[in-house]
């Protein structure tokens, strides 16, 4: 399995989902410059609206290129015996094996393939990502999720 590959693959989906924001982010801050304020229209709140869309969508820009630089810094030659942001997950969910990798923030939900292995993308920050940190091999895992309980057992961490 190779981890540098992995990394280069999730990095180019999260720079797939900037482009769309930059110009979503270009737009609102258009909008807003030419809505009318509240001198012009007391009822009129679209100048607010389309800033605070602007200030979001800024928000989500960040937090993604923030992860792309910390992926960029990951040593992909590091062995731990811990789960950490970086880490690829060997896990054993009821009959099913299944791979994961730890991202740093955001960028849960991608999927990528090396070889026949799919591996899909887990946030540190989501609530699976931080049941994760600190686990080692053969721990078993459960955690409560929206979707209900979700057991399983690490096998190997890469």
């Amino acid at each position: 399995m190779d981890k540098s590959e992995i990394i280069k693959k999730i990095i180019s989906e999260l720079e797939k989902r900037l482009e769309p924001l930059d110009e979503e982010i270009k737009d609102n801050h258009e909008f807003a410059i030419k809505a009318p304020g509240a001198m012009e229209s007391h009822s009129d709140t679209s100048k607010f609206q389309f800033s605070r869309l602007a200030a979001n969508l800024q928000s989500d820009y960040d937090k993604i290129s923030e992860s792309i630089k910390l992926l960029k810094k990951i040593d992909i030659n590091k062995k731990s015996n811990r789960i950490e942001e970086g880490s690829i997950i060997k896990i054993k969910e009821g009959d099913k094996i299944l791979f994961n990798i730890l991202l740093p923030s955001v960028g849960g939900g991608i999927i990528v393939s090396d070889g026949d292995i799919q591996i899909t993308s887990i946030s540190a920050s989501s609530p699976l990502g931080k049941e994760l940190i600190g686990k080692k091999e053969e721990d078993e895992v459960e955690i409560k999720l929206p979707s209900g309980i979700k057991s399983f057992t690490i096998l190997e961490i890469i």
